[in-house]
């Protein structure tokens, strides 16, 4: 089977596409939301205050990227179109 990776991929109503940057501190925006964490974040509750930090958490995210247009990596950002 040939991998083909976080390629673009489009539906009626979906695009879905390789992770970036902007995302992802959009994303921690969101997940540091009090009621949206309290019920998504898998981390234990002591590490918890140590997500508060973008600079901290931009070091990870950077990491992550790095790989994320790899034939072997399959992480994606999902959009809905907006006219569908």
């Amino acid at each position: 089977m040939k991998y083909l990776g976080s390629k673009q991929l489009e539906t009626d109503r979906l695009i879905l596409k390789a992770q970036q940057m902007d995302e992802q501190k959009r994303l921690w925006e969101i997940l540091m939301i009090p009621e949206v964490n309290r019920y998504f974040l898998t981390v234990p509750i002591k590490f918890r205050d140590k997500l508060n930090d973008w600079s901290r958490q931009e070091k990870y995210y950077e990491e992550e990227m790095k790989s994320s247009h790899d034939n072997n990596v399959f992480k994606w950002s999902i959009f809905f179109k907006r006219n569908w």
